[in-house]
């Protein structure tokens, strides 16, 4: 008998753990949300929405956070190993 995994992750799952992973990140920099925003090009409703798992981000906008963060954007979506 054959064991396949599934690597997907469920509907909404990984937006979930894209905003926990982006509240870490802030938090380990010791940057507000308002800030983020500011160094972003974003609003902090918008950086707020991301962090609650509420909005999905687009690319572009994953982008400009990893830019403000200055810290590679496969290293903020990496969140595979995320807990919820």
């Amino acid at each position: 008998m054959s064991i396949q995994y599934n690597y997907f992750m469920k509907k909404g799952e990984f937006t979930k753990k894209f905003g926990l992973k982006l509240k870490l990140e802030r938090t380990r920099l010791n940057i507000s949300q308002e800030k983020l925003a500011e160094l972003s090009g974003l609003n902090q409703k918008t950086i707020s929405m991301i962090e609650r798992g509420i909005n999905s981000p687009t690319i572009e906008t994953i982008n400009n956070i990893a830019q403000a963060l200055t810290i590679p954007v496969e290293d903020l979506i990496k969140v595979d190993k995320m807990d919820l």
